[in-house]
């Protein structure tokens, strides 16, 4: 009989990490767990960071865009090692190699509890390329075989579940909790100042539709309409269709774009704000960047796709429109920089939706009944 719960965490990368699960993992070892973390760490004070909090951290070499067999292959070993070394209570995967890869590693060895967190189904399901439609098929096989009625589907948008049970990959073992969940006191209501700044946060992706945005800005230009676009977020190599520091800079330096580079503060950044626009193309989860925004009381203009609609309510908290088409998000973005009661009133409707469906604590009490079932079900106390 184990008398510590451990929970390990593998994920890919630490930075991903950070941005959405240390508050999650920061509860659950406030709450009794052993919070182990395997990831590629990059950031070694990060990692220390963690240790000195209490975690017990572990690297793996996981590339996230490589197709080398033979680093799969060990990243798949050392894994494997991790689980075997530490034995787990329960092992949760987030994002498509962990959940792969645990899952593998389950079918082959021991049957420990796991859960696969689907955040956001990527690139894989969202490129219209011929080499990724191969790799979805891929997955979708890879996902059958690693569902089984004792592992469990976390899903961050109803989209991506339904999507889950069409395929036939999950039957009754698939649940949603909405995003990551934000702080509410943390990123507080304030009142936009009127000033025509727009919000752009992500990874610089070409598929999160900054190239969109200012496409819309100079459509809006030539009407005499005028904005800044604020451009916050990771420049990130180890994906596929990342853009170029040399690119951000050319915007930058053209008055196309304010570059901000990583910001760590997002409430202040946030609040020196009026509207926050995500036009991506990717396949999201939920994106945090909108439910931070909604929480800071602040309008969106979104993509009508999987995980923004999650958040956005049409018309309510925000506006959504087509994606790849700058003409629409142009449209969008008019109609609030001409309305300063739309811009406030959809700002306060977004802060209630956050507030309802969105808070941090419904994602740490709906995590918890999951944990809780788990547990139960593999009978580890």
């Amino acid at each position: 009989m184990k008398s510590d719960k451990i929970l390990l965490y593998v994920i890919n990368v630490d930075w991903y990490f950070r941005l959405h699960w240390l508050d999650r993992a920061k509860h659950f070892r406030s709450s009794g767990f052993k919070v182990h973390i395997l990831t590629n760490f990059t950031d070694s004070d990060f990692k220390i960071k963690l240790i000195n909090e209490g975690f017990f951290c572990h690297h793996f070499p996981l590339k996230r865009k490589s197709l080398n067999l033979l680093n799969e292959i060990h990243s798949i070993l050392s894994i494997h090692q991790t689980i075997k070394k530490i034995s787990p209570s329960i092992v949760h995967a987030i994002t498509i190699k962990p959940n792969i890869y645990v899952g593998l590693i389950r079918k082959i060895t021991s049957k420990f509890p796991v859960i696969y967190n689907i955040t956001g189904l990527g690139i894989i399901f969202s490129s219209k390329t011929a080499i990724f439609r191969l790799f979805r098929k891929l997955s979708i096989l890879l996902y059958r075989l690693i569902s089984t009625k004792n592992s469990y589907f976390i899903f961050e948008n109803s989209d991506d579940l339904r999507i889950f049970i069409a395929e036939k990959i999950i039957n009754n073992n698939g649940f949603l909790i909405k995003g990551a969940g934000v702080d509410i006191e943390k990123f507080y209501p304030s009142v936009p100042m009127g000033r025509s700044i727009v919000l752009f946060a992500a990874r610089l992706l070409k598929d999160k539709g900054l190239n969109d945005l200012i496409e819309a800005r100079e459509i809006l230009a030539a009407d005499g309409i005028s904005f800044i676009i604020r451009v916050a977020g990771i420049l990130d190599g180890d994906v596929h269709f990342a853009i170029s520091e040399h690119q951000i800079q050319y915007w930058h330096n053209n008055g196309k774009i304010e570059w901000l580079g990583q910001v760590h503060d997002m409430p202040s950044l946030i609040e020196s704000c009026d509207i926050v626009c995500l036009p991506t193309t990717y396949g999201e989860g939920v994106p945090r960047i909108l439910i931070e925004a909604a929480a800071s009381q602040r309008p969106i203009v979104a993509t009508d796709i999987a995980g923004c609609r999650e958040i956005v309510d049409h018309g309510v908290n925000g506006l959504l429109c087509a994606p790849s088409n700058p003409q629409a998000l142009a449209k969008s973005l008019r109609t609030l920089l001409a309305n300063n009661l739309i811009m406030k009133a959809y700002g306060i409707n977004g802060r209630r939706k956050v507030i309802n469906e969105f808070a941090q604590e419904h994602v740490f009490e709906s995590t918890q009944k999951i944990y809780d079932a788990l547990l139960s079900t593999h009978c580890f106390f």
